[in-house]
């Protein structure tokens, strides 16, 4: 980790569960387990956050010290019957667990929050071509299915999570793009997804609009990224 990443230490109430939270994307959540009840509210008289690790079947508990994990901001609370609620939350900024300072009745850490390594320069030519690819699908996938991409923010950073968030790649996947402290990084293998998704989902949407010319129904969508 370069020194230039690291923004500040603070102890957060972690979650771990079998996904990714990745910055600028919303998680709605069930919450039921007694001690999750307990840590929301908690959360909620206080900063309305705490900390999402991936946490697959069967891997070790407590998650391993330099996990990196991602910073939940609580939106929106509907309280249920018996203390259950649901809550609507958005991804903030990554963070790494430094120590435990609790394991019970919920794990609270000590971590570092973490930002991107300083570059010199924004990768202003990459970021075109990504646009251009990213309208490339998002024409594709409206014709095939009526789906609607969100739009992408100004800052590389952000537009490099909001693309990964809205195609569908599996948790491992997340979790490494998570991993990755350059901006340019990250964008270089969007770029490579966005590429095998347009090679599939442009013929898919070429042969949807011939089929309907010619009176026959539409093509299921591959969803590549999941299952693969």
């Amino acid at each position: 980790m370069s020194s230039e990443n690291f923004v500040t230490k603070r102890q957060l109430s972690l979650f771990p569960l079998p996904l990714v939270l990745m910055p600028g994307s919303l998680l709605p959540l069930h919450i039921f387990e007694e001690r999750y009840k307990l840590m929301i509210r908690r959360c909620l008289d206080t900063d309305k956050v705490f900390g999402i690790t991936y946490q697959k079947e069967g891997s070790e508990w407590p998650p391993p010290i330099g996990m990196i994990g991602g910073i939940a901001q609580i939106m929106a609370v509907v309280p249920l019957e018996e203390g259950r609620m649901n809550i609507l939350t958005a991804g903030g900024m990554r963070f790494r667990v430094l120590e435990y300072i609790e394991e019970k009745p919920y794990l609270i850490a000590e971590v570092e929050v973490l930002q991107d390594d300083l570059e010199e320069q924004e990768p202003t030519g990459l970021i075109i071509e990504i646009k251009t690819l990213y309208e490339q699908v998002a024409d594709a996938l409206r014709e095939l299915n009526e789906e609607q991409l969100p739009d992408l923010p100004e800052s590389a950073e952000e537009l490099s999570f909001t693309i990964a968030s809205s195609i569908r790649l599996k948790d491992d996947v997340k979790q490494e793009f998570m991993e990755i402290f350059s901006t340019k990084t990250r964008l270089q293998y969007i770029k490579k997804l966005l590429l095998e998704i347009k090679e599939k989902y442009v013929v898919q949407a070429d042969m949807h609009k011939r089929a309907k010319l010619n009176g026959h129904g539409s093509h299921k969508v591959l969803n590549k990224f999941k299952d693969e």
